[in-house]
């Protein structure tokens, strides 16, 4: 069974070749070693996040005024794909909930409110 999009075959194709310095009707653009010349697009293998990788943001995530600032930049860098896709997922989780607790902060304070007058109209 060939599987022309395997990168080892592309290899064998390429040694097979003329000589020339045609690549070869099978040569895909933003092959291994490309960075950003010859068609771009790859990106180089990352390293993946260990145990105590995950227990250490979790411990600054704990730590006031420091993780949120350690959220942004974790989120928007280009260093570990993993983490920063963890950070905006925790980031739009927050603002959600902030929002859903701003929108009920608002609504029980106004059925407190009148709670409260119903209470002074009835005990005076």
């Amino acid at each position: 069974m060939s599987d022309n999009n395997n990168w080892d075959n592309q290899d064998n194709q390429d040694n097979f070749s003329s000589g020339s310095n045609d690549p070869g009707p099978f040569t895909q653009p933003g092959r291994p070693g490309d960075y950003g010349g010859n068609g771009g697009g790859y990106i180089p293998p990352q390293r993946e996040m260990e145990f105590k990788d995950w227990i250490i943001l979790n411990i600054v995530l704990l730590i006031p005024c420091v993780n949120i600032i350690m959220l942004l930049i974790w989120a928007f860098s280009k260093d570990n794909k993993t983490r920063s896709d963890f950070c905006k997922a925790y980031l739009i989780v927050a603002v959600v909930a902030m929002v859903i607790g701003f929108i009920l902060t608002f609504i029980f304070s106004f059925a407190f409110a009148a709670m409260l007058s119903d209470l002074m109209y009835y005990a005076f």
